[in-house]
């Protein structure tokens, strides 16, 4: 999930994840006030971002495990452009595996951050306020 700007003033993100629960999250997204915008897998959460004006997302909320490119493979992508938020967005991992492993691999990847699923809504607003802070 991808968290945009409008004007400045509201929260914007990237929200890359497949299925009914990527739509259940759009929709708690949106009730605390920010502005998802969609990508269905990994290939999409690359390609919205490349699309988006530079500074566009606040943060971006990346299943692990997604068709095409997984989210370390998405994360991997977006570091690598040539953007200067490509390096500073925050990146938080979403995942149902609570393993160090996948821990590792998600920090590894450039990820920023782990939340496991089910995600609570107050553990997500607090990810994201200490991450847009930063």
């Amino acid at each position: 999930m991808f968290l945009r700007h409008e004007m400045h003033t509201a929260s914007a993100g990237l929200l890359a994840e497949p299925g009914k629960y990527g739509m259940m999250r759009r929709k708690s997204c949106g009730a605390g006030g920010a502005e998802p915008v969609d990508a269905s897998d990994g290939r999409e959460a690359v390609e919205r971002f490349r699309a988006s004006a530079e500074g566009s997302f606040d943060a971006i909320l990346m299943d692990m495990m997604m068709p095409g490119l997984d989210g370390c493979e998405a994360t991997r992508a977006i570091r690598a452009m040539e953007r200067p938020d490509a390096k500073a967005v925050p990146i938080l991992a979403m995942t149902a595996q609570a393993f160090a492993e996948d821990r590792r691999r998600a920090q590894e990847a450039g990820m920023n951050g782990y939340l496991t699923k089910p995600l609570d809504a107050a553990a997500l607003v607090r990810a994201l306020r200490v991450w847009r802070k930063k």
